[in-house]
């Protein structure tokens, strides 16, 4: 029983967060999938060494679509200067893609307006004490996995 209600406040807050991702991805009139696609360049491929940026097959692959679709993203994303595609240098079938210092304010303005925002409203109103348990029963269960 106590993981079915895990599970449906998990499920219920990951529609929430995903609603507003959607809204503030409009509001930097980006899709939802553009959206995904900086956040997964500033996640995994951070930096500006060629060698850990992403090629556009392993982000093809992360998101499984296929490497056409992909381009058509980045394409429109080249355009607004918040992604660049490079050659690689040692093999000139591989393009890289890196984020701009643009793309970079972006989503680091994207992120200040998601995740502290979503959770500073999400948690205002509830007791310090019942935080500090959450907190608690999440590193728990963050030791199992």
């Amino acid at each position: 029983m106590t993981v079915k209600k895990i599970m449906k406040g998990l499920k219920r807050m990951n529609i929430l967060s995903h609603f507003n991702l959607h809204q503030i991805a409009k509001n930097h009139d980006l899709t939802i999938e553009q959206l995904f696609l900086l956040f997964q360049l500033t996640e995994e491929h951070a930096g500006d060494d060629s060698s850990k940026s992403a090629t556009v097959g392993e982000l093809a692959s992360y998101f499984s679509i296929t490497s056409h679709t992909l381009s058509e993203r980045i394409k429109r994303l080249e355009k607004r200067e918040l992604i660049l595609k490079i050659k690689d240098g040692k093999d000139a079938r591989i393009n890289r893609i890196f984020l701009t210092e643009k793309g970079k304010l972006l989503i680091n303005q994207i992120s200040s307006e998601t995740g502290e925002l979503m959770l500073e409203n999400a948690i205002k109103n509830v007791d310090d004490e019942i935080l500090n348990g959450f907190l608690l029963g999440l590193e728990e269960i963050n030791k199992h996995f």
